[in-house]
């Protein structure tokens, strides 16, 4: 009851927090440069300053769930499920500025690390998978590799994540054999930071 509850209180928080931006005193409306002449010179007309585009630091706590397969070694198969938290650190880019007018706020590319736990494992076991990733997004697709760790059975071994917004698919392969294949959803509430390039 215990564990379920944990589950239940960290797929709801990143909900309650809800998402925020800051924009950083820096933001410009354009670059303009007075040094450099203007792309025509025959034509006579104001020249617009070019779009800077706009860079981003992204911290984004959430939960996942998700269910899947584990493999034990090569003659027990059996059936794998995982609640967990979640919480990232990014650094990207976006070509266009404003993107808060933009149905999806985030940054098109990002770079960053992910540290996450999960606290319900196939067997329900105590304590579960802690892990530590890098991360590429080129949204809405992305990727990760990283390094996990089961401490109930002092397991580690490589990670790899890959996600197409919301949706995840997830292998963990650990010492002794035991290769764990999960997909499923993520819950995260971005935290971000903005100012100009």
């Amino acid at each position: 009851m215990r564990r379920a509850c944990l589950a239940v209180v960290m797929l709801a928080a990143p909900g309650l927090a809800g998402c925020f931006h800051a924009d950083v005193v820096r933001v410009r409306p354009g670059h303009i440069d007075v040094r450099t002449p203007p792309s025509d010179p025959t034509v006579e007309r104001s020249e617009w300053p070019r779009d800077p585009g706009e860079r981003y630091l992204v911290l984004s706590p959430g939960g996942f769930v998700g269910g899947g397969v584990a493999f034990e070694n090569a003659q027990t198969t059996r059936a794998a499920g995982a609640v967990g938290a979640e919480v990232g650190l990014h650094f990207g880019t976006r070509e266009v500025s404003h993107a808060e007018d933009d149905f999806l706020f985030y940054p098109q590319r990002a770079y960053g690390l992910n540290v996450g736990y999960e606290a319900l494992s196939q067997e329900g076991t105590q304590p579960g998978i802690g892990y530590l990733e890098a991360q590429y997004t080129d949204t809405p697709w992305g990727a990760a590799v990283g390094w996990a760790l089961d401490m109930a059975r002092a397991q580690n071994g490589p990670q790899a994540t890959f996600f197409a917004g919301p949706l995840y698919a997830r292998m963990t392969h650990l010492d002794g054999g035991r290769t764990e294949v999960t997909a499923g959803l993520f819950f995260k509430v971005p935290y971000s930071w903005v100012w100009a390039r």
